[in-house]
């Protein structure tokens, strides 16, 4: 009987913690990017004061990044590394979310639902017909040529990368927080 019980308990928690791990996110909300926008202030005051032990880390971290290999993880590391985790985790409380791991991945859900609307709005973006027709030019080195054609390609895959995946539901929420977000990334603008 105890090894039944047992059995049962374990099939129970790997249950709850498949169900976790594989579940949706929850929905986009206004007050969740509301939240975010608010919370971008203060993690920009935060990193200030904590630049020497970010830069730090981020040494180590960031060089060899891909910035279309961003993730939750690859956000979290270098505050990990630089032994900020609980305070960063403690500022995304304050700012309404349930840890540093929701604030990240708010942030790239946000962020990629917002790249995919600019990407549909202005589908001359995408327009790879100039640099396709320089294939083409006569006097092209191969050399030339290959790096016209990787350049073609990571861009392809840029574009696939931020649009795929991304559902009207988060597109309509994040629309009318669009410009707001702009500013956010560009204040000049």
């Amino acid at each position: 009987m105890y090894l039944f019980r047992l059995i049962s308990l374990t099939l129970c928690l790997f249950s709850l913690t498949v169900n976790h791990v594989y579940s949706s996110p929850t929905d986009l909300k206004a007050e969740l990017i509301e939240s975010w926008i608010a919370s971008q202030k203060k993690f920009e005051a935060w990193g200030e004061r904590n630049e020497k032990s970010l830069k730090t880390s981020e040494d180590v971290t960031v060089k060899d990044a891909n910035p279309l290999e961003l993730s939750i993880e690859s956000m979290i590391k270098p505050l990990r590394e630089a032994g900020l985790l609980e305070s960063a985790n403690n500022l995304a409380k304050e700012s309404g979310f349930d840890s540093i791991q929701h604030w990240a991945e708010t942030t790239l859900r946000i962020t990629k639902t917002a790249a995919a609307i600019e990407f549909e709005s202005h589908p001359e973006m995408n327009d790879l017909s100039e640099l396709e027709k320089l294939m083409n030019t006569p006097n092209m080195s191969k050399t030339q040529k290959a790096m016209l054609t990787n350049a073609i390609e990571k861009n392809k895959a840029m574009v696939k990368q931020l649009t795929e995946g991304v559902s009207e539901f988060d597109k309509n929420i994040v629309k009318p927080f669009l410009t707001r977000i702009h500013q956010m990334i560009d204040p000049a603008n």
